[in-house]
């Protein structure tokens, strides 16, 4: 079966078009969701091999020169996905990191770049270190999450580890006895290191939150209530009359932590008001106010 077909695209198939299926195929057969499904794991190799080529365009284009991988055809490589970041799409559709690395016998690809194991027998254990990426939100309310490693002897560690709220970027979670399989019979621990991925509004500084606000000129000028978004949900704030831009209203206890929680910080700036060429009556009033300065 030829890749196209693999991955249920034609030919002519737009860069776009190769990913959404790839996309789609690899959340029915990734191994989170089929764990010890030894038909499933060829299935996944199988469509990511042909992504793997077929999202790069140079190999695209050599592949449609020579046809299918085959030792017919010593000039091509079906291993060469340096250029191929497969993480970001797990972590896309919902699933953690996956050692591309071991199933593929690859070597330099950017799928194995969050992957760091760590065999150093010590004691008859052997420990393994890993890195999973989640979102603000799953850093504010925790949650939980599976994670399946293969690792370089081929062992499988499928475990779901709960993330506590208020975890901080790269701080390190220990799982005892979660790791590898020592040559006594004892297992290592497996440490994750915790990545936490931009908010497009949310910024976390320590145990606060900042966040900015557009607020209409008129609000800052003859108060009132403007909506302010918080990890809870939006709130309702008051703003006095007079409000300056760059204004940091402070909500309380909506930053991080349970016992003594930080803080969140709304920051007032102006909404840029629309073209005013063809209201006549409002620029006139605008204009009135500059006479006084504003």
């Amino acid at each position: 079966m030829g890749y196209y077909e693999t991955l249920g695209v034609n030919p002519q198939a737009t860069q776009e078009e190769i990913k959404k299926s790839y996309r789609k195929l690899a959340k029915e057969f990734h191994p989170d969701r089929n764990p010890g499904n030894k038909l499933a794991e060829e299935k996944f190799k199988k469509i990511s091999e042909a992504y793997g080529i077929l999202s790069d365009p140079e190999s695209r284009k050599k592949y449609d020169m020579i046809g299918d991988a085959s030792p017919q055809n010593p000039g091509f490589n079906p291993n060469n996905f340096q250029n191929v970041d497969f993480n970001s799409i797990f972590q896309d559709i919902g699933f953690s990191d996956l050692d591309l690395e071991t199933i593929f016998g690859m070597k330099g690809s950017r799928s194995g770049k969050h992957r760091r194991q760590n065999h150093s027998y010590e004691n008859g254990t052997t420990d393994v270190e890993h890195s999973i990426s989640i979102g603000f939100m799953d850093s504010y309310l925790g949650g939980e999450r599976q994670v399946h490693l293969v690792l370089t002897t081929g062992e499988h560690i499928n475990v779901r580890i709960k993330i506590p709220a208020g975890i901080e970027n790269q701080q390190k979670l220990r799982l005892k006895e979660q790791g590898a399989l020592g040559p006594q019979g004892r297992r290592g621990d497996l440490y994750l290191t915790i990545n936490i991925t931009d908010h497009p509004i949310f910024k976390r500084k320590g145990s606060h939150i900042h966040v900015s606000v557009l607020v209409p000129f008129t609000t800052l000028c003859l108060g009132g209530e403007i909506t302010v978004p918080t990890p809870q949900g939006d709130k309702k704030v008051k703003v006095a009359s007079g409000t300056q831009v760059g204004t940091q209203l402070r909500l309380k206890g909506l930053g991080f932590g349970s016992d003594n929680p930080g803080d969140l910080f709304a920051e007032i700036r102006l909404t840029q008001p629309p073209s005013l060429k063809e209201d006549v009556e409002i620029r006139q009033h605008l204009e009135a106010l500059q006479k006084y300065g504003y």
